[in-house]
C-alpha cells in the first residue's frame, strides 16, 4: 500500500507540472499545445490519480 501511495503522488505531481508547463505554453504560443496533446485527457487522469491518492492516504 505504501509504494501505491508513493508512485500515486509521483504521477500526481508529474501531471501537475505537465499541465503548468503546457498552460504557460499554451499562453505564450497560441495553438501550439492543443495542436498535438488533449488537455482535457491530462485534466481527467489528473483528478482520478488525485482521488486514488487521497483514498489511499492512511496516516
Amino acid at each position: 500500500m505504501i509504494k501505491i501511495n508513493i508512485i500515486l503522488k509521483e504521477f500526481f505531481y508529474i501531471l501537475t507540472g505537465f499541465l503548468v508547463i503546457f498552460s504557460f505554453l499554451e499562453l505564450v504560443w497560441p495553438g501550439i499545445v492543443l495542436a498535438y496533446i488533449n488537455l482535457n485527457l491530462i485534466l481527467i487522469f489528473w483528478l482520478i490519480i488525485g482521488m486514488l491518492v487521497l483514498l489511499f492516504n492512511k496516516k
